[in-house]
């Protein structure tokens, strides 16, 4: 269950989100969880914390579809809607406040990571 934590530094809100993904890792049978850190402001340190679990395969083929008709921000959208752990996660990832845009729109972005790597992964074992 998510609980706000305050953090005296980026590195330290890295930290902690290494770890616990580690730990919901070992919840979820050793699946991936991927961990989001999200910087809303440096003064004061205000960092939004999310994780996403691994999408499936046809989260997967379903993003790349989507990434080719419509672009990286709606594929990021819908692998941020599919993946996110709403339960452990900061609860302004997932808002549609538009005071949390920068947090959301973030996260969206972040998520694009997951689908670029799936798409590496897949340019590797096709040239092989």
């Amino acid at each position: 269950m998510f609980q706000q934590k305050e953090f005296q530094t980026i590195e330290e809100a890295n930290l902690f989100a290494e770890e616990r993904a580690a730990e919901l890792s070992i919840q979820k049978n050793g699946a991936k969880i991927t961990p989001l850190v999200l910087l809303e402001s440096r003064e004061p340190l205000n960092i939004a914390i999310g994780y996403l679990t691994n999408p499936t395969r046809d989260s997967k083929l379903q993003a790349i579809s989507l990434l080719l008709e419509k672009g990286k921000i709606e594929a990021g959208k819908y692998l941020l809607g599919y993946c996110l752990w709403r339960e452990e996660s900061d609860p302004r990832i997932g808002s549609n406040d538009p005071q949390y845009d920068d947090i959301n729109i973030g996260a969206i972005i972040s998520t694009n990571k997951i689908l670029n790597a799936s798409m590496d992964q897949f340019q590797e074992t096709k040239k092989k």
